[in-house]
């Protein structure tokens, strides 16, 4: 093998963002990628939305949408303009909240609400404010006391888990959102550091890191489809 061929399939070990396109076929979201030299790798992906496909409506739905949704989260996380990236965390927060708040699908999923070691200082008081000043430390290294406002709850979150053949799911809700949720009657709890945003199926994990290999534009095609009043 030559060192451009050896250079060519070493890049062939990762699937570049953008390179996987969605497309629906009635409530079924269908994986497509043009490139077949990244097919050993696509098949993951294809095996996984595969796999709701084969299961129940109410079960495929909420597989498809916290796929959607973890999608929506990698590429916010990578998103560089601020306003792009709030609006994907919005979409994002919405499938959420749907899914919570629906009557029927609600019930196939368990919640959580996993408490952060950290915490935020809303605001100091007069007295860290000096110290804090005349040391000229970095606000980010400020000290604080117990006058200084702090919210212990800030990190927080209500995570949304959901086992499926084989696999299972988990999203996260920001602590300042959960007043739109309908009340759940039962709601398990946790540590935020032992748990992680992502999906796993077949020992592959679908996380952050990898899931902006869907194109957005026909991610945002789907999430429309899915997230109309019929779906």
């Amino acid at each position: 093998m030559t060192a451009d061929a050896q250079k060519a399939s070493a890049a062939k070990k990762k699937i570049p963002s953008g390179s996987i396109k969605l497309q629906m076929a009635g409530d079924l979201i269908l994986a497509r990628c043009p490139d077949r030299e990244l097919a050993p790798l696509f098949r993951r992906y294809e095996a996984l939305l595969e796999n709701f496909a084969n299961t129940p409506r109410d079960q495929r739905l909420i597989g498809y949408k916290m796929i959607l949704a973890l999608i929506l989260t990698s590429h916010a996380k990578k998103a560089e303009n601020v306003a792009d990236k709030k609006a994907l965390f919005d979409q994002k927060n919405q499938i959420f909240i749907h899914l919570a708040n629906h009557p029927v699908l609600r019930r196939l999923v368990v919640f959580r609400y996993l408490t952060s070691k950290n915490f935020r200082v809303l605001e100091f008081c007069p007295k860290c404010t000096a110290e804090n000043t005349a040391s000229e430390a970095p606000r980010f290294k400020w000290k604080f006391c117990q006058d200084c406002k702090v919210d212990r709850k800030f990190y927080n979150v209500m995570a949304m888990d959901y086992k499926f053949k084989e696999g299972q799911a988990t999203i996260f809700l920001s602590n300042d959102m959960l007043h739109l949720l309908s009340p759940l009657k039962s709601v398990g709890k946790g540590k935020l550091e032992d748990n992680t945003e992502e999906a796993i199926y077949r020992g592959y994990h679908y996380n952050v890191r990898n899931l902006d290999v869907f194109a957005l534009d026909t991610v945002m095609k789907a999430v429309t489809h899915l997230m109309t009043p019929k779906a």
